[in-house]
């Protein structure tokens, strides 16, 4: 499922703009801050290398470069624009075609940061919302479906019930915590 979501990639930047404010969160070459579009498809895989700017540069972290005259235009409107301490914020595109904030999650560092593995933030993310395909949601679709959970075999699975009443995620807890507590007070 998650190599077919990745493949859905191209599709979902359509319809995301980023508001740069500190640059930290926003590649120059591969997201949409532009009034241009993606950097990195105007100029082709060379666009980098021809006008000496990383591939990996943020939009204010940009040093000597040779010009190209639409990206030289973006490059000074950019830098008219002071840095404020902020994070960039990604807009979504809406029914109207203009692109606004999403909302927001509290959550959502602690799920989605840098060294994440993209599946194990994708489940935590489904869990942290209720979307997860345990036996009560799929009953509400299916009424014939099996709801018993497939660990214990003898409760109705749920969310709750998968991550704390089930005897296996106890066993599972438990073991967590003594490898946790024998890292911090080791014997």
């Amino acid at each position: 499922m998650w190599k077919k979501l990745l493949k859905l990639r191209p599709l979902a930047l359509q319809f995301t703009q980023m508001e740069v404010h500190n640059g930290l969160l926003t590649s120059f070459w591969f997201d949409q801050w532009s009034h241009l579009g993606v950097l990195i498809n105007l100029t082709g895989e060379r666009g980098c290398i021809d006008l000496g700017i990383s591939i990996n540069t943020t939009p204010y972290r940009l040093r000597r470069h040779r010009t190209s005259v639409f990206i030289e235009r973006e490059i000074l409107r950019l830098r008219a624009l002071a840095p404020d301490l902020s994070d960039d914020i990604c807009l979504w595109k809406r029914e109207n075609n203009e692109f606004r904030p999403g909302a927001t999650c509290s959550m959502v560092k602690g799920i989605w940061f840098k060294e994440a593995t993209p599946k194990y933030s994708f489940l935590a993310w489904l869990a942290a919302h209720n979307r997860l395909s345990t036996g009560d949601r799929l009953l509400r679709r299916n009424p014939q479906a099996i709801s018993t959970c497939w660990l214990c075999n003898s409760a109705k699975e749920s969310m709750y019930h998968l991550f704390f009443e089930c005897p296996f995620s106890g066993e599972v807890w438990r073991g967590t915590v003594r490898g946790l507590i024998s890292t911090i007070l080791p014997v």
